[in-house]
């Protein structure tokens, strides 16, 4: 089960940040593998996390999150369903990271569903992996792109075409990989391949490389 825990600072969140990672670098458990954390222009933490079952994200979050320094606040995103789309071999690795999370009316949440993962994608923008979220927003996307311009003018032609309500979009600053063998695996068991991913058009795909490797240093 894929999750994410975002956390909220007090104070600063470089201080939450430096906090987040000095308590789960390193970290592993039976139940529970941080993959990454990230970092949101609106000054969040994120926490990707494969769990094991409900209780183990309880667990996780009451015993390891709550002692994290400067933390004044979480929400806790289980993510249904992620599938991971393959990357362009030629891709800039200075493309930046966005997330856009999707609302609309559940008579069409898998008709956009389908629609985005079998979509090709150009190289200036890229959905890296995408996942029902059923919340306050409907789907989860994680993109890469050349800047946010273009991430403003693709969730307007979701927006555009009247089965998304709405749309939110955050810019990622930085992300730290925690665990990187686990996250690759996990994202290979995942790694959806489109209608289109064969012959010719395969060759030009690299299935390993992952998001993370994109827009921040590690």
């Amino acid at each position: 089960m894929m999750a994410l825990i975002r956390l909220y600072p007090k104070t600063d969140s470089e201080r939450l940040w430096s906090s987040v990672l000095a308590e789960l670098e390193g970290y592993r458990s039976r139940d529970v593998t941080p993959f990454y954390a990230s970092q949101s222009t609106e000054d969040f933490v994120t926490v990707s996390l494969n769990v094991k079952d409900p209780n183990s994200l309880m667990d996780f979050t009451n015993q390891k999150i709550s002692g994290i320094d400067d933390l004044a606040d979480t929400h806790t995103i289980p993510l249904v369903k992620p599938l991971f789309l393959p990357l362009l071999k030629d891709m800039p690795t200075t493309m930046g990271r966005y997330t856009i999370e999707l609302k609309a009316h559940p008579k069409n949440y898998s008709g956009i569903y389908e629609s985005l993962i079998e979509k090709r994608y150009g190289r200036d923008l890229v959905l890296a992996y995408i996942a029902y979220k059923f919340g306050e927003y409907d789907l989860f996307l994680s993109l890469l792109a050349t800047n946010q311009e273009k991430v403003k003018d693709f969730a307007d032609t979701l927006t555009k075409t009247k089965n998304v309500l709405e749309t939110k979009t955050t810019a990622i600053k930085k992300t730290l990989l925690l665990a990187r063998d686990d996250w690759d695996r996990f994202r290979l068991m995942l790694l959806y391949r489109p209608s289109w991913f064969k012959g010719e058009t395969e060759s030009l795909y690299d299935i390993n490389l992952s998001i993370t490797q994109y827009g921040a240093p590690f």
